[in-house]
């Protein structure tokens, strides 16, 4: 019992020493971006689908998410 009340603090600790150096908003401060590969090439027409994904996830999430095409593999 004193063990798991003793882990329970430290996590509390550990929690409250990560949020005051890496506060939220510097985490937030700019988009997301990811990467995305196709194993296809791009004259496929599955990819031109796939890039209007790409171009739809931008929009909708105004320029939060950004997802870079690098291209086929």
């Amino acid at each position: 019992m004193m063990k798991r009340a003793f882990v329970a603090v430290l996590v509390k600790v550990f929690m409250v020493l990560t949020l005051t150096v890496f506060p939220l908003s510097a985490l937030a401060a700019g988009p997301i971006k990811l990467k995305a590969v196709t194993f296809l090439p791009d004259y496929v027409e599955g990819v031109d689908a796939f890039k209007l994904f790409m171009e739809l996830v931008k929009k909708k999430s105004n320029g939060e998410l950004v997802i870079d095409y690098i291209g086929s593999s």
